[in-house]
């Protein structure tokens, strides 16, 4: 959990699905246009990283990943949600291994 902003740079499959997530629904990429098949100028996807370092997209999708970064950070401590869902699981497994 680095809080790194992203490119989103979609090549088959399922892919392009993800890429409109982590662009559209959580704000944490920014997308680079490709077209299907074909190879990315080199100066279109300089264009994306300047953007991505300096521009306000870049920084808009900074604070989310950082926001994100802290909520599940938050999670995964001794109080947080996640910490305390796998001791209860645990529990449970073990109490299921004894059968």
């Amino acid at each position: 959990m680095n809080g790194v902003p992203m490119i989103a740079w979609p090549l088959f499959a399922e892919q392009r699905i993800n890429e409109k997530i982590l662009v559209n629904g959580i704000g944490v990429a920014l997308r680079l246009e490709v077209q299907d098949g074909s190879i990315v100028p080199r100066n279109v996807i300089a264009t994306v990283v300047k953007e991505l370092m300096q521009g306000k997209g870049g920084n808009d999708s900074r604070k989310k990943v950082l926001e994100l970064k802290a909520a599940s950070g938050k999670d995964l401590s001794d109080d947080g949600s996640s910490f305390k869902d796998y001791t209860k699981w645990e529990k449970f497994n073990c109490h299921l291994n004894k059968y």
